[in-house]
């Protein structure tokens, strides 16, 4: 029946969205436990082969002490620690990256991700292999900073969406499909929102919704704009006053002028939601 495929659609939208909310959760897990690692590997740039490489530059007497820091220690002999630990790194935070650059050449369509990912995998297998040679102008430095800078913003993109979702699900609630028309006798006539026209009067009780954007006509009335525009007090309208479509009336009743266009600000705010959360990255 109907009802049961309007109630397996719901189901399905629902579990969608919990996969969704759960694969951000472990993306956001992912990037904090990668950050944290690759915070302690860098630790001995900072400390050690940054001022080595100062060396060649300056003769400032703390710097130079750092002259020659790794003589007695072969390439081989630290490689391992950088190797194994910058790629559980990459695999942690950059993880996702790779798997997008993958995507992206299969599908023949490159991202910024198979951008990403070339700079990092470079700067990682040329370490390796110099690190290998005996040599210490090491570049897993890079690897870990460029992943953590593009998962974090990957992450950050995440979370907008993710609150685009919120608000386009407040947005949607609050979109209003009939109006009740407003004759100059005081009769009122409720027709779908589509169908009203600039001029047109519709009439507004207490508790509901004001349908598009328009004008207060007449009197007097307290309007909560919150769902539009934040503000958490309702707002007193006299007559003239603009009101936003998607407002709700909740003093008295209102009787509101339909302006030039016959849409709401909901509408328009839906639309541009939509389009945020809908974006793709890359």
């Amino acid at each position: 029946t109907a009802d049961d495929e309007t109630g397996g659609t719901r189901r399905s939208r629902e579990m969608s969205g919990l996969r969704k909310r759960r694969a951000d959760d472990m993306l956001e897990m992912r990037y904090v436990v990668g950050v944290v690692f690759g915070s302690f590997l860098l630790l001995p740039f900072l400390a050690v082969l940054y001022p080595m490489f100062l060396t060649d530059f300056t003769d400032w007497g703390a710097i130079s002490q750092f002259d020659d820091a790794f003589t007695g220690f072969s390439g081989p002999m630290y490689m391992p620690l950088f190797l194994v630990m910058t790629a559980a790194i990459l695999y942690l935070t950059g993880g996702p990256l790779l798997r997008g650059a993958y995507v992206s050449l299969k599908l023949r369509r490159p991202t910024t991700d198979l951008l990403a990912a070339l700079t990092i995998c470079s700067a990682y297998v040329y370490s390796v292999v110099v690190s290998g040679l005996g040599h210490n102008d090491l570049y897993f430095d890079l690897t870990i900073v460029v992943a953590s800078i593009v998962m974090g913003a990957t992450y950050y993109e995440a979370t907008v969406k993710r609150r685009a979702t919120d608000r386009l699900t407040d947005l949607t609630v609050s979109q209003v499909d009939t109006a009740r028309l407003y004759a100059s006798d005081g009769s009122t006539t409720e027709i779908p929102v589509a169908d009203l026209e600039s001029g047109d009067r519709v009439l507004v009780r207490e508790g509901e919704r004001v349908p598009v954007d328009g004008r207060l006509a007449e009197g007097e009335c307290a309007v909560d704009e919150a769902v539009v525009t934040g503000e958490s007090l309702p707002v007193t309208k006299r007559e003239g006053d603009p009101v936003v479509g998607g407002s709700v009336v909740t003093t008295d009743a209102a009787v509101v002028d339909v302006g030039e266009r016959t849409t709401s600000s909901i509408d328009r705010l839906t639309r541009i939601v939509w389009n945020v959360q809908s974006a793709d990255h890359g």
